[in-house]
């Protein structure tokens, strides 16, 4: 009895909710004794007649057995709440198991937000760097050729300045491509291959000339072809120059009309230029 009646203080879950209840049960329970201790005992008053002490027994023995059921009752309640009260102990540990469960699924989550966030800083500022350098890069590819227009057009001297030009795109479209890898990077993404256009050749000025000195046409048929790729902008056939027209523009880029040193032999009847090679359409390159 005195084990079931002790008062449990051990700082587990629901123990200073039942010691209370156990408490008063135990007072209870000793008070329900000493009641029947006291029935059982004889009057002294009674001690001179001999019949005394059967007549006491007597008497009180109904109040011994309504005592001892009570006691019983009392045994068998506080049984019940031992088990309820184990059974609630065991939730309750259950309880406290999924909470540290979720405290530490909740650490997760904040360390993975804020490694997520940085990342989004991270991208959001690659981002801002790469868009800011590419505004800057195409605004002056594009002010670059409208500024040079006039220059690649002077006879013979602006195909150095086409070339200088044509070497100027490659490294900015190379530059263009590296700033997009930061960014691919930056937002864990991809990155696209960067040699197909750092890698690309940039004829020179000796080999565009001969180009244009074996056949004009093809040479003007294949930039037509390229420049028409979104929108038709330049006639498939190269236009008639006026003789007059031409003149001028030699008189004032050479100062003179220029002469041939060997002139060809004359053939009877015109002399048709040559046929343009049908150029093979342009197709930009995969940036995968």
């Amino acid at each position: 009895m005195t084990e079931k009646f002790r008062v449990i203080e051990d700082g587990k879950p629901g123990a200073s909710r039942a010691a209370p209840l156990r408490v008063a049960l135990l007072v209870l329970g000793l008070g329900l004794g000493q009641l029947a201790l006291a029935q059982s005992v004889p009057d002294s008053g009674a001690g001179n007649s001999p019949a005394a002490p059967n007549a006491a027994t007597a008497a009180t023995a109904p109040a011994n057995a309504d005592s001892s059921a009570a006691a019983a009752d009392i045994e068998s309640a506080l049984m019940r709440l031992e088990e309820k009260y184990a059974i609630q102990e065991k939730e309750a540990g259950e309880l406290k198991e999924k909470l540290l469960e979720l405290e530490k699924s909740n650490l997760e989550l904040s360390a993975g937000n804020r490694r997520l966030m940085q990342q989004l800083a991270t991208a959001r500022e690659a981002g801002k760097r790469f868009s800011a350098e590419l505004v800057r890069r195409v605004y002056r590819n594009v002010s670059r050729h409208v500024a040079g227009m006039a220059g690649t057009s002077i006879p013979y001297v602006g195909t150095g300045v086409s070339v200088g030009m044509a070497g100027l795109d490659v490294k900015e479209g190379c530059a263009t491509l590296g700033a997009l890898n930061e960014l691919n990077h930056a937002m864990k993404l991809d990155t696209v291959s960067e040699s197909k256009v750092c890698t690309l050749a940039v004829p020179t000025q000796d080999e565009v000339m001969a180009q244009v000195l074996r056949n004009w046409r093809t040479a003007y048929a294949v930039a037509a072809a390229w420049a028409n790729q979104d929108e038709s902008t330049l006639p498939a056939e190269p236009p008639t120059v006026p003789q007059a027209r031409a003149n001028e523009l030699w008189m004032a880029v050479f100062g003179a009309i220029p002469q041939a040193v060997n002139p060809a032999p004359q053939r009877p009847g015109p002399i048709q230029p040559i046929a343009p090679t049908p150029p093979t359409p342009p197709t930009p390159p995969s940036m995968k």
